[in-house]
């Protein structure tokens, strides 16, 4: 009896390990493509089976993307939250971000339009909701990049994940991410499990290798930490350091009494704003305690 050649047995196989690959990357894109399409505003009711769990609020969560309120660390500065910022204003800041690789000059958008579209009311929500002891972490799948792999005449792109924290502190929004442009199909293929998502950490850099940039105002609140960020939040906060003190206070005046574009400004509107400023000097002073200036603020939201 002639027993056929294993090698010639094993060949067809081999090749069809490429074709295997390929549908199952055409798979998972086509299933991250799907997740993208729920709406942003709301956590959904079933999420999918990539979908990943987290210890605090979610707010907004489609597959492996989310927006989740979390503790803060214990030892680190309180935030001063709720703190109450549009979704145009949050839009305005992500779409300005942008990185590089170390070393290069080319710099690219950190989140596409359609990431920004979902991040920016859930952020906006947990950053009015959020006290004084809570971070907002969140993962976001952002632009693909092109894969070897091909089938029939389609070009399978593996999504990416960029993933951070945020949080606001003395008049500015900070930013610190973890992952950054990272693929995860092959950690998902390999395991059957959603990829980690690491929010980024006060007291270290996740992810080497990049660094973000941004607009006027834009500073870098650590020396070296490139993957940590923290913008104005008040027109007035332009970060130029050359201003005496009262051309900076007439600003600031300036920039309490002139409304941005689309906004409106009456008298109620001055007084919760200045409400709300007192409050948040009266806490950064340590004059009241972090549960009375969680409460306050809530109060005084109420009136919005």
């Amino acid at each position: 009896m002639r027993y056929a050649n294993p090698r010639l047995m094993a060949a067809p196989m081999t090749l069809m390990k490429p074709v295997f690959r390929s549908s199952a990357l055409l798979w998972f894109s086509l299933l991250s493509a799907c997740s993208a399409l729920h709406a942003p505003t709301e956590q959904n009711a079933t999420p999918s089976h990539a979908a990943i769990s987290h210890a605090g609020q979610t707010l907004w969560q489609s597959g492996i993307q989310f927006v989740a309120v979390q503790s803060r660390p214990a030892g680190t500065p309180a935030n001063n939250q709720p703190h109450a910022i549009g979704a145009d204003r949050i839009r305005a800041l992500l779409g300005s971000l942008r990185v590089s690789k170390d070393g290069q000059d080319h710099a690219k958008p950190v989140f596409t339009p359609d990431a920004v579209a979902a991040l920016s009311p859930a952020l906006a929500k947990g950053l009015a909701t959020a006290g004084p002891d809570q971070d907002i972490a969140f993962a976001v799948t952002t632009r693909a990049q092109s894969n070897q792999h091909q089938m029939l005449l389609l070009d399978v792109r593996e999504p990416l994940l960029t993933t951070g924290l945020v949080f606001y502190r003395e008049g500015r929004l900070n930013l610190i991410f973890g992952k950054m442009h990272t693929t995860f199909e092959a950690h998902y293929l390999n395991t059957s499990q959603p990829p980690p998502t690491p929010a980024g950490q006060r007291s270290r850099r996740i992810q080497n290798g990049w660094q973000i940039s941004g607009d006027a105002g834009f500073t870098y609140p650590r020396p070296g930490r490139r993957d940590w960020v923290s913008m104005p939040i008040s027109s007035g906060t332009s970060g130029n350091s050359g201003n005496s003190g009262a051309s900076t206070q007439s600003a600031s005046n300036h920039s309490e009494q002139t409304p941005e574009p689309g906004t409106t400004v009456d008298r109620r509107y001055q007084e919760i704003a200045q409400r709300l400023r007192v409050v948040d000097k009266l806490h950064a002073k340590g004059l009241i305690t972090d549960q009375e200036y969680r409460d306050k603020r809530r109060e005084i939201l109420k009136g919005l």
